[in-house]
């Protein structure tokens, strides 16, 4: 059952891969996955429980493997490698347990932002060009500041 259900247990708590991302599953809807996959006339609640707990020591992941890449972010389309610049699809093999409500498109421009840090560089053009000099670095790093405060 493991196999197919993409499915890990970490941090006490069970995930379940759907649209790129692992989002909490309740301890209740795995005892219910576990009892679709058993022998209706023969399951009791004593079984079913056995064979979470089971399921679970086969889907036990350690911590670390959640989020173990902080330079890739996981937005809508894709998983986004800061440091490589590059977009692939996602896969239930890299443990993400947070995604963004964005899609990334490299051709984008972001004015506000711009705007924001020229305003507070105090105007200096060359402190901004500095920043979009080394854009993904340290847009990344500002951006990561703010997500995970």
């Amino acid at each position: 059952m493991f196999e197919n259900q993409h499915v890990i247990y970490a941090a006490e708590q069970y995930f379940i891969y759907r649209g790129g991302v692992y989002c909490e599953m309740s301890e209740m809807e795995a005892q219910r996955l576990v009892q679709e996959k058993m022998l209706v006339k023969e399951t009791t609640m004593s079984q079913i429980v056995d064979a979470e707990k089971q399921w679970r020591l086969l889907a036990q992941r350690g911590i670390r493997e959640l989020n173990a890449n902080p330079y890739i972010i996981n937005v809508r389309n894709g998983l986004y490698n800061v440091l490589e610049d590059t977009l692939t699809e996602h896969t239930p093999d890299y443990c993400s347990t947070v995604q963004l409500n964005a899609n990334y498109d490299k051709t984008a421009d972001c004015p506000r932002f711009k705007k924001f840090l020229v305003e507070s560089m105090g105007g200096d053009m060359e402190q901004v060009g500095l920043i979009f000099n080394n854009d993904v670095p340290v847009l990344y790093t500002l951006t990561k500041c703010i997500i995970f405060r």
